[in-house]
């Protein structure tokens, strides 16, 4: 069984038009999924619990069109991806 460290993350499409997939996830509970503003403010919590390799996550429709930094959080292991927001 591959840790969370130990799997490829892939989030995608990136610049987004509002929804964005974050695969490589598969049977995780318990995942945080974090939205920063660029002046680190944070516009977005939920925790989910993954049963398939993959969640599309969408931006609420307030988020303005820029640049955000995702964050994915299941335990101890933590990481991050810029995402270009474009609507």
């Amino acid at each position: 069984i591959n840790t969370f460290d130990e799997n490829p993350h892939l989030i995608y499409p990136n610049p987004s038009a509002g929804k964005v997939t974050i695969n490589g996830l598969t049977g995780r509970d318990n995942v945080l999924i974090g939205i920063k503003d660029l002046s680190g403010m944070t516009v977005l919590n939920k925790t989910l619990s993954i049963l398939k390799g993959e969640v599309t996550l969408e931006f609420p429709a307030a988020f303005t069109n820029g640049i955000y930094v995702l964050s994915v959080t299941c335990g101890k292991s933590t990481f991050a991806s810029k995402i270009v927001l474009l609507k």
